[in-house]
């Protein structure tokens, strides 16, 4: 009996393929003339929009990116909790502060967390300590030109308040000389511009806080 099966299922598959053309056999599940069904891949978050979105909403878009994983779930209830957008997300998102002529250093773009005058939350910064040994500040930002991602740059920090000569970070003061003042909400960071940046040219910082993860915004220069 099996050996008449063999014998009748290669003779289907002789004439299936007749001439090297493979017949096109209908899919399980799949009536006649029917098309199969595919879902609609999901977006991939890994990366920022290279260009701004027309519709770009920072809280929005952080807020989906968050819930990918890319903010630490614990930080996501502080985020959905009433507010959260202003206390909490609100509080990572970049500005650039009208910093004193004296502390700024050429090719470098001064950024603060949390603006105020959107009613978000400052951002407060920390060293390493026994409570929380990584410390609390942004390791890395990385700037790029809106629409232009071949052109990022990266800048580390390595420490708070201060950067060593190892990485090519720098902080500073807002007000005064103490970036430390006020919990860390006095840090400013200087991070490297892209060449090619002017005040024509949106700019995406997507930077990475070490206790609450990565954040993106599109900044436009003065």
């Amino acid at each position: 009996m099996a050996s008449n099966m063999n014998s009748d299922r290669r003779t289907f598959m002789k004439h299936a393929t007749l001439g090297g053309v493979a017949m096109s056999l209908p899919l399980a599940g799949c009536k006649s003339g029917e098309s199969p069904k595919t879902e609609a891949a999901a977006p991939d978050l890994s990366l920022p929009p290279s260009s701004k979105p027309a519709d770009w909403d920072a809280v929005a878009y952080n807020t989906s990116r968050g819930a990918a994983g890319f903010i630490p779930a614990k930080y996501m209830a502080d985020i959905s909790a009433p507010d959260g957008d202003k206390k909490h997300l609100g509080k990572h998102l970049p500005y650039v502060p009208e910093l004193d002529a004296s502390k700024m250093m050429e090719g470098m773009l001064p950024i603060m967390w949390g603006n105020p005058a959107l009613g978000h939350a400052k951002h407060p910064n920390a060293g390493r300590s026994e409570a929380n040994p990584e410390g609390h500040w942004y390791n890395w930002i990385r700037i790029a030109i809106d629409g232009q991602p071949e052109s990022e740059v990266e800048t580390r920090f390595d420490n708070w308040p201060a950067t060593t000569d190892a990485v090519n970070g720098r902080i500073v003061a807002f007000e005064g000389d103490d970036p430390a003042a006020e919990d860390g909400k006095n840090t400013v960071y200087l991070a490297k511009l892209p060449a090619g940046a002017s005040a024509a040219k949106a700019l995406r910082i997507w930077a990475h806080c070490l206790t609450h993860g990565e954040y993106v915004d599109f900044l436009q220069l003065a």
